[in-house]
């Protein structure tokens, strides 16, 4: 898609200079990259300085820009963005209700007279087999959409960020002296991105080890609890103090407490002082199992936290490119802005696919109310790119995509969500999910499945790089 792109900044550069352009000569050459063409449409003058072609195009859009169709592609891919990021939101939606559902059934199953099942077994046959296969598709889409997202980022945003920041009407620094400007961007955003991981990996961290503290501290205050009230005398003396405050709490570390007033003082009998008294104390492993199930709760907070920001990178990497594309398709006009669109469209479908699958596994603490968090975050994946469309279509009397400080711009942003993209593409999901996630000790056949999806998005998206 960089290479079309390139060729239209060509184009409105080419029409600033007076120089015509047809498209049998794009489509023999479309291959080529920006930087390229002007090297070979303008020759340096070897006994001259080196000749730098002006920046700017037009700011006019012709009497060919067709605003109904523009619009028309704003309204396309915003039905397709949203109903791609949507897609396993929904099935989420339904794996939960299948499994509400065969709850419920499960107990009037167990509740009903006589033994009479109210579900059939061809109910229970056809429920099972749809939550397995939304499940399959949810968790095969997962996969196939992490390498969408790392091949997006090597094969189509970094390679258009190159395009931007190479033009050749683009100052000395950024196409001879440091060519490689994009990928140091890239890279100190990948660093920007690590650096708030591990951040919050710490934060975490140290609430996992308070969280034990607690825990252990909690236990053995019950113990210390229990050792004093195994003295009867204690026990006496506890309630005859309580009985002068106006009540009593007779409680236990395992059992929940009840509060007793002075007038029902007769209920508590000695033979309830001795089931208090006959609790046994407990041991160093129940404690150790106390601290573990609070740590293992942190635990499983702090993959949910992960997974959360790793998504959210992979998306904010993906809308910062969208809106520059649609602001590239909002100015295009003719063939270029076909091969564009149709291009755009196949990219926001892999990737909204790919962005929604990941907020969908996102287990938010098992709570139905915090599903909407997902539902925002895939909206707002589905109209950033429309949004770049309608902005482009308003200032486009005004706005020169060619121009210098739009080039610079736009290859500057594309190289930060290039960076975005590596790293919650790479590390955040690929290496979270085979070294230290559930596939880490998953069976052979299964390992295998996921890294087929995985390399089956690469695949997709290199046949898109070739043609867009």
């Amino acid at each position: 898609m960089h290479r079309i792109i390139a060729h239209a900044i060509h184009a409105l550069l080419m029409k600033r200079h007076g120089v015509v352009t047809h498209d049998d000569d794009f489509e023999e050459d479309h291959l080529n990259d920006l930087s390229e063409h002007f090297h070979t449409m303008m020759p340096l003058d070897p006994a001259g300085p080196p000749y730098r072609p002006s920046c700017g195009g037009s700011k006019e859009v012709g009497v060919d820009y067709d605003i109904k169709l523009h619009l028309a592609s704003l309204l396309v891919l915003l039905v397709t963005s949203s109903a791609a990021a949507y897609a396993p939101i929904y099935i989420r939606y339904l794996i939960k209700k299948n499994a509400r559902t065969a709850d419920a059934r499960t107990s009037d199953q167990l509740h009903a007279e006589d033994g009479i099942s109210i579900m059939t077994g061809t109910k229970e046959r056809v429920t099972e087999i749809a939550s397995n296969t939304f499940q399959w598709a949810l968790w095969a889409t997962k996969h196939f959409g992490t390498g969408v997202i790392i091949g997006t980022a090597f094969i189509h945003i970094l390679p258009a960020a190159h395009s931007y920041l190479t033009a050749p009407c683009l100052p000395p620094f950024f196409t001879t002296d440091y060519p490689s400007l994009p990928d140091a961007i890239a890279m100190a955003a990948m660093f920007a991105i690590f650096l708030i991981d591990f951040s919050s990996k710490s934060w975490v961290e140290s609430l996992h080890d308070q969280a034990t503290a607690d825990a252990e501290k909690n236990a053995g205050l019950s113990e210390e609890y229990e050792a004093r009230i195994s003295d009867p005398a204690n026990i006496d003396r506890s309630l005859y103090q309580s009985e002068e405050n106006g009540s009593v709490l007779v409680s236990s570390y395992r059992h929940a407490s009840k509060e007793v007033t002075p007038n029902d003082m007769s209920a508590v009998h000695q033979d309830d002082l001795l089931t208090i008294n006959q609790t046994p104390p407990l041991t160093e492993s129940e404690i150790a199992e106390i601290a573990d199930m609070d740590a293992h709760q942190v635990e499983l907070r702090y993959h949910r936290q992960q997974e959360l920001l790793s998504t959210l990178i992979v998306e904010a990497g993906t809308c910062f490119h969208s809106i520059f594309l649609g602001l590239s398709l909002a100015l295009s006009t003719g063939d270029g802005f076909t091969a564009l669109f149709i291009a755009i469209v196949f990219h926001q479908v892999f990737e909204g696919l790919a962005i929604g699958s990941r907020l969908a596994s996102i287990d938010l603490d098992n709570h139905n109310s915090k599903d909407w968090s997902l539902w925002v975050c895939s909206t707002i994946y589905g109209i950033t790119t429309p949004m770049g469309v309608a902005i482009g279509i308003a200032v486009r009397q005004d706005y020169d995509l060619a121009s210098e400080r739009s080039l610079i711009l736009t290859g500057v942003f594309d190289s930060m969500s290039a960076g975005f993209l590596l790293y919650g593409g790479l590390v955040g999901l690929l290496s979270r999910d085979f070294l230290h996630g559930e596939l880490s000790r998953s069976p052979a056949r299964v390992r295998m499945a996921a890294i087929f999806l995985v390399s089956s998005g690469m695949f997709v998206m290199g046949v898109l790089g070739r043609y867009a």
